[in-house]
């Protein structure tokens, strides 16, 4: 899996608050693709207007192109916009993190139930 920290939120310097969050979460390897001339290209609401939408791609260009060399089955990535310019131009699933902490959180809820369905209880022993 493979995530994105969009260009606004290095640009504020905030760091990337997601990652160790991301990498807590079992059976995720996790690829971070940072990099200050990694763009996604889409350019806010320019990226949406026809006139553009050439510049928009090659912009973004060489973060698809990394990301092609990544090879993810997965993208997250927090910016809807960034989201947009990868399912245009990428053959990944892409998603937002909370949509993968709540896959993560149904699989362990389910996984939990199918042990309590096989009589082990909360401490792991039948």
């Amino acid at each position: 899996m493979a995530y994105y920290p969009p260009c606004h939120l290095r640009e504020q310097e905030i760091g990337q608050p997601y990652v160790e969050l991301l990498k807590g979460i079992p059976g995720t390897t996790l690829e971070v693709i940072s990099g200050a001339f990694y763009c996604c290209g889409l350019a806010g609401v320019m990226g949406f207007k026809r006139d553009f939408h050439n510049t928009s791609a090659q912009l973004g260009r060489p973060l698809m192109e990394k990301i092609r060399t990544v090879n993810p089955e997965r993208i997250v990535t927090d910016c809807l916009s960034c989201r947009v310019q990868f399912n245009q131009f990428l053959p990944c699933y892409v998603l937002h993190l909370i949509e993968l902490l709540k896959e993560s959180y149904v699989a362990y809820e389910n996984q939990k139930k199918a042990l309590s369905a096989q009589g082990y209880g909360s401490n792991g022993g039948v």
